[in-house]
């Protein structure tokens, strides 16, 4: 029954347009990022650091999927903006990793929430202008 539930979230997940999959991958990142912290309080030094590293790996693949060779003038300067914001966050989290410091990743986490906001509301208008394309 367990393989069966797993196969169903993984096809759920692989069927997802990309818009919403992106949505996703950030959601998960900033509950990476609180739960390392959460159990870097408790005490549960191996979990937290488990967690932090699955942040980063998200955060390293949204950064990758980053379009740095389209020539519109306007999806360039997203581009551009975003990747100094990963840039950032990728920065704090190697000093995080580092030091064994889980209180940079507040810095992290709130930057990260701001550019999930931007990406929920772009992902909510691009589904409603496809809605009136089709």
């Amino acid at each position: 029954m367990l393989n069966a539930s797993l196969g169903y979230k993984k096809s759920a997940v692989e069927t997802l347009p990309r818009e919403d999959l992106l949505v996703k991958l950030m959601e998960s990142g900033i509950l990476y990022l609180k739960e390392a912290r959460k159990k870097y309080k408790e005490n549960d030094i191996v979990k937290a650091r488990e967690l932090r590293l699955k942040a980063a790996e998200i955060l390293m693949e949204l950064d990758s999927t980053l379009d740095r060779d389209n020539k519109d003038k306007q999806v360039r300067e997203i581009v551009e903006q975003l990747d100094a914001l990963y840039g950032f966050m990728l920065k704090e989290m190697n000093e995080s990793v580092i030091s064994d410091d889980f209180e940079r990743l507040k810095n992290i986490e709130e930057v990260w929430e701001k550019i999930y906001e931007g990406f929920k509301e772009a992902a909510k208008i691009y589904k409603q202008m496809q809605g009136k394309s089709l």
